[in-house]
């Protein structure tokens, strides 16, 4: 799958041992995503478009009301 730099970043973080941060707004839909990387920061770039695009193509996914995580 041909994916960019900055797409790249998501699941390098999740491999990592990152984890995303979730605000949702008044309709319960996902309205922003912080990611956290294992030692604390905080990725500071345009993460719902890519995280959402990500979601689309499933390289990524929820299971079970768990973190999301990098699928084989």
């Amino acid at each position: 799958m041909n994916i960019s730099r900055a797409e790249q970043r998501t699941p390098h973080v999740f491999a990592k041992g990152g984890r995303t941060v979730h605000q949702r707004d008044h309709r319960g839909r996902i309205a922003a995503i912080i990611r956290h990387t294992r030692q604390g920061l905080v990725l500071t770039d345009r993460a719902l478009p890519i995280f959402r695009k990500q979601k689309s193509k499933r390289p990524i996914a929820s299971r079970n009301g768990q973190p999301h995580t990098i699928l084989r």
